[in-house]
């Protein structure tokens, strides 16, 4: 073992079959083991310079940093700015596998390149994306560019852009794009809608346009053009909608005509690496509400603040924000909100969350479908898997003030190693929905 520093920098420790110490640089071969604070790295050679805290690795290339785990044919990284590369490289990440001809790793965030990426951890993969870029922001999304869906070998169809969620505590209830949007209830019939996008520039910083789109057998067409930015910094939207669904509302009659709304969103933040991040939100949009006919502007100032707990079994997260939005009219809505929760496997069979949300309201809002609908609920999200091919979704949000069940939802899903699709029915707005989702977690 060999404990090596340049002068008011950190020890770097590295044990191996030969080492050789000149002056500010180190080198190592033969069964290399390194270590720095939480990364732990094995290879075939290492060379390092002291003073400028960098390294390069070759030859079976393994580095874990606590969740992450890369292997590659090289690795080069910088331990002051936490930035490096790896040459022909995997990372197993939130459950999903990555595979890329370079990655680059910047803090929380890594791009890869010339990436394949699935969620089926089998030998035998239901479906991968091949894509020309995936940046990855540890804990938030992955954004994978110029995909192509593979399903047995055979590619099926293109994705410009396809996100995935990696907040497993919000991943429950989300289709994370596998599907067209289809349901049915009293007021619309039968549903059928999507959405397509077109990247004008493809790139990190880049111009998209997308429209939405769909058919109700009684209410008729609903959708609209988007128009956006998504950069390192900050992401622009501008969008209209016809008839838009208030899907996030109790009320299954209201609808909202959008024209048009500008959304400004920041790049999350981070505050305390791991641990503490934070990001704003800006609006500012036209609004035709119906069947009440409320019409308006609304201006929106939102702040976010997450935090995430060390990993145990259940594992613990909070959120906090506060939102401010100004109406036409002299009305004015703040709403200052709290939740904390927790993540975690219950049994072998039983998986999901419990979340306690507090808002604080005062003023009010305009329009029904920007209404705080439960200013202090209990929510428990769940999958109890029956077998291993088939699972039941449930979801229950009680209202702590009326001391009442105000929504619930649940329903029956056919499960494979890593995708599963069924029917919800939600009780509120007594609406059946197609659901599908990637199934997050270990190999099988």
């Amino acid at each position: 073992m060999v404990a090596a520093q340049a002068p008011g920098t950190v020890p770097l420790k590295v044990k191996a079959d030969r080492t050789v110490l000149n002056r500010n640089r180190l080198e190592a071969s033969g069964n290399v083991r390194f270590e720095f604070r939480d990364i732990e790295l094995t290879c075939d050679e290492f060379e390092a310079e002291l003073d400028g805290q960098t390294f390069e690795a070759r030859g079976h290339v393994r580095l874990t940093q606590g969740a992450r785990k890369f292997s590659g044919d090289r690795l080069r990284y910088n331990l002051q700015t936490q930035q490096g590369s790896i040459d022909q490289a995997h990372v197993e990440l939130e459950g999903f596998d990555f595979t890329g001809d370079e990655i680059i790793v910047s803090g929380p965030r890594i791009v890869i390149k010339g990436a394949t990426a699935t969620a089926c951890l089998s030998p035998r993969r239901h479906f991968e994306l091949h894509s020309r870029e995936i940046e990855i922001v540890q804990g938030q999304n992955a954004t994978l560019r110029g995909s192509y869906l593979v399903i047995g070998g055979r590619r099926l169809v293109r994705v410009p852009k396809y996100t995935v969620n990696l907040k497993r505590s919000e991943s429950l209830y989300q289709n994370q794009g596998l599907k067209p949007e289809l349901f049915v209830n009293g007021r619309d019939g039968v549903f059928l809608g999507g959405r397509y996008e077109y990247q004008f520039d493809p790139g990190r910083d880049h111009f998209f346009g997308a429209a939405t789109f769909g058919q109700s057998l009684v209410r008729g067409f609903r959708g609209g053009p988007e128009l956006g930015y998504e950069g390192h910094d900050f992401n622009l939207l501008v969008r209209a909608k016809y008839h838009d669904t208030a899907d996030y509302h109790f009320n299954p009659d209201l609808l909202v005509d959008i024209r048009p709304e500008l959304l400004a969103r920041s790049r999350p933040l981070v505050l305390i690496p791991k641990r503490l991040g934070t990001y704003l939100v800006l609006g500012y949009g036209s609004y035709l509400e119906l069947p009440t006919k409320v019409s308006g502007t609304r201006t929106t100032f939102e702040y976010h603040l997450d935090t995430r707990a060390a990993q145990t079994r259940y594992r613990l997260f909070a959120h906090g924000s506060f939102r401010r939005s100004e109406y036409s009219g002299n009305t004015a809505l703040s709403v200052y909100g709290f939740e904390v929760g927790t993540h975690g496997k219950l049994t072998r069979a039983l998986e999901g969350d419990f979340v306690l949300a507090l808002q604080e309201v005062n003023g009010r809002s305009k329009f029904q479908f920007d209404e705080v609908l439960i200013a202090k609920e209990l929510q428990a999200k769940f999958d109890y898997r029956v077998s291993r091919g088939w699972i039941v979704p449930f979801l229950v949000r009680y209202d702590i003030e009326r001391s009442a069940v105000r929504d619930s939802r649940f329903g029956l899903m056919r499960a494979y190693d890593c995708i599963a699709y069924g029917m919800s029915f939600d009780t509120a707005r007594r609406e059946f929905r197609f659901e599908g989702r990637v199934l997050l977690g270990k190999k099988r």
